[in-house]
C-alpha cells in the first residue's frame, strides 16, 4: 500500500508544535479529523522554542527551562529572522537552524519505532511561516527544514494553514448554530494571534460535500505591526518595574524571567480582567519581594489601568484589520464571521474590540458578537492544517489568485515607476522589489542596502550635476524614512518625518509628500526649490535638478524652484495625471493620454506633442521617454548613449529614464536597460598602454574616436541588456 505521511511543522515565537496525519490516495486513515503528535518530555505534544547553553552542554525545549548556573538562553528568535542587523539575523538563522535539528531528531525517533506509520510511508513536510516575511526568509526556512532530515519540504503561510484547519474543525458548528449553509459562501476573517505575530487571512468560504475555499487576502504583506503576546508580557513586564524601587527593580526582575511573566499573563491577568476583576498578586514576585523586604507599591492592575499602559499597542488592532479589508478590495459590510486562534487571541480585549469598539467597524459582527468564534486549541491550529491540506484540496486559492496577485503587482509598477527605481551613480541600479527588500546591481551601496526592509519607494539626486551631491532616500512602510548618501546641505536628515507616501530627491535636497497630501522639505533651497509648505492636495511629487513640481488631485499642477528656462511654467496645465521632471524640463501625462511638456529642448526633449495612448512618462538628463498602452515605447531628445533606443522593446509594463539610461519592466517580471561605456572607460579597456594625456593618445585615439554629429565626442552605446533577476 502507497501511503504519504503529512508532517506539519509549526515553528512557533515561544511554541513550536508537530502534527502528523496519514492518507491513502488523498483519502485520510484513522478518520477526517484524527491526528498523531510529536511528543516531548515524556507527555507533552508541543515544545517551547528555547536553546540553552551552559558550560556541560547544550539543551532545548523543556530542559531549557530549568535554570543553570551560567546559562545563556535564548528564547524569541524567530522574531530575529528578519532583523534589519545582520549580525542578529545571522544568530538568528543559526539557532533556528539548531532547533529544526532538535525537532527533527525527536520526530524521527518516534517515528522509527512505528509510531506514526509504517517505514515504506512516503513522508511530505509542510513548515509554517508568518505572512508578512520576505520571500528569502520563507525560503530558508524550508531550507532549515531540509538541512536537519525532514523530507519533501515546502512552506506554508499561518494564515492559509490556519483557514485549512478552521474550516475543517468548525464546519459542523457553523452550519448547526446557521452561520453556514450548504451552497452558500460566506465570507471569513481569520485572525491568526500568536507570540510574535499576528496574521490575517480573509476568505469567500462555501460548505457542502464538495466544499470551496477562495482565499481572498492574507495580511499583513509587511510592516511593523506584530500585536503578538509577546508585546504584552514587556509592557507588564514595565508595569512592574514602576511598581518596584528604581534600585531594586532590576535586580528582581533578573530573577522573576520573561517566561515568569508570560505565565502570569496567561494563568493571572487575563481571565482577572475578562471577569473585570483587579489583579492584586503576582506570586513570583510577591515571595521575591517579601524574602528581599522590598517595599513595593500595589499592584491594582485593573481593565482601565492596563488599557492604558497597552493604549499605543491596542491601536495596532484595528489597524491590522481595516488594512486587510483595504487591501482585499471587499466591503466590511461583507464580513460574516470572524475565526479567532492562536494564544494570544484568548485575551478578553480581542473579541470586545471586535464587537464594541468602533475603531473596529464590522456591521455583522457589532450586531452579533456570536459571529466571532474562538478556537478551543489554538497552539495546534496552524500545524492541523498543514496535515488537513489533503481534505481541503479544493480550499486551496483558485488558479486565478496568483494571476491576480501579478495584475496587481504589474498595475502597481506601472502607476509608481518614478519611485521604485533609481540608478546611483547612473553606474548602478537599484528597483524596489515586491517583497520590500531591494533588488541592487553593482557594488557603491550594495552592502548598506541590502538590510532595507519594508521599502515602499526610493529616489535619488540627479545624477552627474555635481559628483558631491548624491544621496537616495527610501520611505518604509509605515510612514517613516531611511537615507544613505551625501548630507552637506542636510539633505538627508529625514529621521523625524512620519506619515510620508511619497518621496523625490533634486540636486541637495529632498521633498516629501504626507498623507495628509501636503508636503515636507529639508536642503539647499537657494532657488526656493523647497518652498512647498503651502502646498495642499497633493497627490504626486518630483524634482529636476532645482525646481520641484507638485500634481493636485484636481489635475492641475503647482510648481517651486528656479525658473529660467520655463521648466516651471505649469500654470495652465489641466487633467494632468502623472508628472516628471528632467534636469531643466518637466513633462505632464494627461488623462486622454497625450503629453505636454515645459522647459530647456535643446535635444528636442519637450517634442512630445504627436505622442497619443500614453500610459506613463519618465524624464531623464536631456530626453523624455513614453509607455505606449499597447506596451510600446516612444522616445525624444538626446541619445548619445543610447538611451532613447527603446523602438524595438515590447511587453513593457513599466519605465524609468536616468540620467543617461532607460530601464522598462516586460510582463514577464523580467527587467532591461540600455547601456553605455563612457569615453575614458573605453580607451582605458582599449588602449590602455597610452597614458590618458599623452601627444600619441590624443592624435592616434581621441582623434580616430566615433564622433556622432561630426563635432562632439560621445560615450558607446552597448544596447539592451537584461538583469540577472526577475521583479516576480
Amino acid at each position: 500500500m502507497s501511503v504519504e505521511r503529512i508532517i506539519g511543522v509549526d515553528f512557533g515565537t515561544t511554541t513550536s508544535v508537530i502534527r502528523v496525519k496519514r492518507y491513502d490516495n488523498g483519502h485520510p486513515l484513522d478518520g477526517r479529523e484524527s491526528k498523531q503528535e510529536v511528543i516531548f518530555n515524556g507527555d507533552r505534544p508541543m515544545v517551547p522554542t528555547l536553546i540553552q547553553r551552559t558550560d556541560k552542554g547544550t539543551y532545548y525545549g523543556y530542559d531549557a527551562m530549568v535554570s543553570q548556573k551560567g546559562q545563556t538562553l535564548f528564547r524569541n528568535f524567530k522574531v530575529d529572522l528578519e532583523n534589519p542587523d545582520p549580525v542578529r539575523r545571522q544568530e538568528a538563522r543559526t539557532l533556528t537552524e539548531e532547533f529544526f535539528v532538535y525537532m527533527a531528531k525527536e520526530y524521527r525517533s518516534q517515528s522509527e519505532g512505528g509510531h506514526f506509520g509504517d517505514t515504506g510511508d512516503m513522508e511530505h513536510t509542510i513548515v509554517s511561516y508568518p505572512v508578512k516575511w520576505s520571500d528569502e526568509t520563507k525560503s530558508f526556512i524550508v531550507r532549515a527544514a531540509e538541512k536537519a532530515g525532514f523530507k519533501n519540504v515546502e512552506g506554508m503561510d499561518e494564515a492559509q494553514a490556519a483557514i485549512h484547519a478552521v474550516t475543517i474543525m468548525c464546519e459542523d458548528y457553523l452550519i448547526k448554530y446557521d452561520f453556514f449553509t450548504v451552497g452558500v459562501p460566506c465570507n471569513i476573517l481569520l485572525i491568526d494571534m500568536g507570540a510574535g505575530t499576528t496574521d490575517l487571512a480573509l476568505c469567500c468560504y462555501t460548505p457542502g460535500s464538495l466544499p470551496k475555499n477562495k482565499i481572498i487576502c492574507t495580511w499583513p504583506k509587511a510592516g511593523d505591526i506584530f500585536f503578538g503576546g509577546r508585546e504584552v508580557d514587556e509592557i507588564l513586564r514595565e508595569y512592574i518595574r514602576s511598581l518596584l524601587p528604581a534600585n531594586q527593580a532590576d535586580s528582581v526582575l533578573k530573577i522573576n524571567g520573561i517566561e515568569e511573566f508570560k505565565t502570569w499573563k496567561e494563568t493571572r491577568v487575563s481571565p482577572a480582567l475578562a471577569r473585570h476583576e483587579t489583579v492584586t498578586e503576582f506570586t513570583s514576585i510577591d515571595r521575591i519581594v517579601d524574602i528581599l523586604d522590598i517595599d513595593m507599591e500595589p499592584y491594582e492592575l485593573d481593565r482601565s489601568r492596563f488599557e492604558k499602559l497597552a493604549e499605543k499597542y491596542l491601536e495596532g488592532f484595528p489597524r491590522l484589520i481595516a488594512d486587510c479589508i483595504e487591501n482585499s478590495k471587499i466591503s466590511k459590510e461583507d464580513i460574516d464571521l470572524v475565526i479567532l486562534t492562536g494564544g494570544h487571541s484568548q485575551w478578553y480585549f480581542v473579541k470586545e474590540m471586535l464587537t464594541n469598539n468602533t475603531k473596529v467597524d464590522l456591521p455583522k459582527i457589532r450586531q452579533n458578537s456570536d459571529r466571532v468564534v474562538p478556537i478551543t486549541r489554538p497552539h495546534e491550529t496552524v500545524a492541523l492544517g498543514m496535515i488537513y491540506r489533503p481534505l481541503s484540496v479544493q480550499f486551496q486559492p483558485e488558479p486565478d489568485m496568483e494571476e491576480e496577485r501579478k495584475k496587481r503587482i504589474v498595475e502597481y509598477y506601472r502607476k509608481n515607476m518614478g519611485s521604485l527605481i533609481y540608478f546611483p551613480k547612473d553606474r548602478d541600479v537599484m528597483i524596489v522589489k515586491p517583497d520590500g527588500t531591494i533588488g541592487y546591481k553593482g557594488e557603491y551601496y550594495k552592502d548598506v542596502v541590502a538590510n532595507w526592509r519594508d521599502i515602499v519607494c526610493i529616489s535619488g539626486a540627479p545624477c552627474g550635476i555635481n559628483e558631491y551631491d548624491h544621496h537616495i532616500v527610501g520611505i518604509r512602510r509605515n510612514g517613516t524614512v531611511v537615507a544613505i548618501g551625501d548630507n552637506r546641505y542636510s539633505q538627508r536628515n529625514v529621521q523625524g518625518w512620519k506619515d510620508i507616501v511619497s518621496i523625490s530627491c533634486g540636486s541637495c535636497y529632498t521633498i516629501g509628500l504626507r498623507k495628509d497630501r501636503t508636503a515636507v522639505a529639508i536642503g539647499n533651497n537657494e532657488c526656493g526649490q523647497c518652498n512647498v509648505q503651502g502646498w495642499k492636495d497633493i497627490v504626486s511629487i518630483s524634482c529636476g535638478v532645482s525646481h520641484t513640481i507638485g500634481l493636485r488631485k484636481d489635475g492641475t499642477a503647482v510648481a517651486t524652484g528656479i525658473n529660467g528656462e520655463g521648466e516651471c511654467n505649469v500654470q495652465g496645465w489641466k487633467d494632468i495625471v502623472s508628472i516628471s521632471c528632467g534636469y531643466y524640463h518637466t513633462i505632464g501625462l494627461r488623462k486622454d493620454g497625450t503629453a505636454v511638456a515645459t522647459g530647456i529642448n535643446g535635444a528636442g526633449e519637450c517634442n512630445v506633442q504627436g505622442w497619443k495612448d500614453i500610459v506613463s512618462i519618465s524624464c531623464g538628463e536631456l530626453y523624455t521617454i513614453g509607455l505606449r498602452k499597447d506596451g510600446t515605447m516612444v522616445a525624444t531628445g538626446s541619445s548619445s548613449c543610447g538611451q532613447c533606443d527603446v523602438q524595438n522593446w515590447r511587453d513593457i509594463i513599466a519605465i524609468y529614464a536616468g540620467r543617461c539610461r532607460t530601464l522598462g519592466v516586460r510582463r514577464d517580471g523580467t527587467i532591461i536597460y540600455t547601456d553605455y561605456m563612457s569615453p575614458q572607460t573605453f580607451f582605458e579597456r582599449n588602449f590602455g598602454r597610452y597614458p590618458l594625456g599623452s601627444k600619441i593618445f590624443c592624435k592616434e585615439i581621441w582623434n580616430s574616436y566615433l564622433y556622432r554629429d561630426g563635432k562632439t565626442r560621445y560615450p558607446l552605446g552597448l544596447g539592451t541588456k537584461t538583469l540577472p533577476w526577475k521583479l516576480f
